[in-house]
């Protein structure tokens, strides 16, 4: 894999292709992951786009971007290569490592909670809790079942967790949890 080539970002701003392009359109419309052969199927792109893309070497891949909890931004990454496939163990990869890829580019941008900001976040003891489960794998009715409370109590638990940390899901708050030391790694 390598950075797309600034003379297609060039190129792609010219010709406004965000407007005609099915991996911005799918993401944008649900955020999840894409692999661009699935996409293209589903939405036929003009053949000057497909065209002009493989003619800088943009021709198999995968997209996927996330949008902050609160739905108001959102980001989309392109993974390209002449050999990438379709295939579970990269789908996997790309869906565990994407949210942390999110935040350094909110980061990055500067949009990211400064560290007197961080400092505000406070999290419940049964929030807490919660993301403590979370990162030992649990799922919503084991939580339920080990807080002894109902599974909607859970996920009202978890999306306080969400909205809070700024995260996506549910690895996104744990990881995040951790950087801001709101819970111990081990």
């Amino acid at each position: 894999m390598s950075p797309f080539p600034s003379e297609w970002l060039d190129h792609y701003v010219i010709k406004s292709y965000h407007h005609i392009d099915p991996i911005v359109k799918e993401n944008f419309n649900n955020f999840t992951l894409q692999y661009w052969a699935d996409t293209y199927k589903k939405y036929t792109p003009p053949k000057d786009f497909v065209m002009t893309a493989e003619d800088f070497g943009l021709k198999k891949g995968y997209s996927y971007g996330l949008k902050n909890y609160k739905g108001t931004e959102g980001s989309l990454f392109s993974f390209s290569g002449d050999f990438i496939e379709s295939n579970l163990r990269t789908e996997i990869i790309l869906t565990h490592i994407t949210p942390h890829l999110h935040q350094a580019f909110i980061r990055v941008l500067g949009q990211h909670k400064t560290n007197d900001d961080i400092s505000i976040i406070s999290l419940t003891s049964k929030e807490k809790e919660v993301l403590k489960w979370l990162k030992e794998g649990k799922n919503t009715w084991d939580i339920s079942q080990i807080l002894a409370a109902s599974q909607n109590t859970v996920k009202y638990h978890i999306k306080n967790i969400f909205l809070k940390l700024d995260v996506s899901n549910r690895s996104h708050a744990v990881a995040r949890a951790v950087e801001l030391e709101l819970i111990k790694p081990f």
